[in-house]
């Protein structure tokens, strides 16, 4: 809750885990480079399951030549459950790329499920705004993408079955 991470390799990073709440967090120029190449996430859930787990009333910023960011967020083969999605909710991210495959919030990648993606904001988040790369019952609802045309800038929401799992069952509104 109510951290800085400025010029890391990622900013929180979840792995295995249930009831994990990223909440109220300040995020500046995520950087793969850093590392290994890996992550370059603001915050990244990766086989993140059961009950309570949130991502909420985060701020986040990529600065032009200070970042290399992959997803802003990502759910990499995270479920929530059918009586607890993992709630995404009202963030507000800016910037992203420069990968033809980097983009905003990533759900299903992987499968995965039971998600909620609702009320966040997105500027210029890279190939993509909000998306769904497979899983089951992840709901994408009233957000809003706004981008300006960059030589990785794709679409503002897609629902696309890239990961070979199940993806059924998903809702996009408003």
């Amino acid at each position: 809750e109510n951290s800085m991470m400025e010029d890391t390799n990622s900013g929180v990073y979840a792995m295995f885990s249930t009831g994990i709440k990223v909440t109220g967090n300040r995020f500046k120029n995520v950087d793969k480079r850093k590392a290994d190449g890996a992550r370059g996430q603001f915050v990244q859930f990766n086989n993140v399951s059961g009950d309570g787990n949130e991502i909420t009333d985060n701020r986040g910023i990529n600065e032009v030549d200070k970042s290399y960011s992959e997803d802003l967020v990502s759910l990499y083969q995270s479920t929530g459950s059918a009586s607890s999605p993992i709630q995404v909710t009202g963030n507000c991210f800016k910037g992203g790329g420069p990968l033809n495959t980097s983009g905003g919030i990533m759900t299903g990648d992987g499968g995965g499920g039971y998600a909620v993606v609702r009320n966040n904001t997105l500027v210029d988040p890279g190939a993509y705004g909000v998306a769904i790369a497979g899983g089951h019952h992840i709901t994408l609802a009233d957000n809003r993408v706004f981008g300006r045309r960059q030589s990785f800038s794709n679409v503002g929401l897609y629902v696309w079955n890239q990961s070979g799992s199940n993806c059924s069952n998903n809702t996009v509104t408003g």
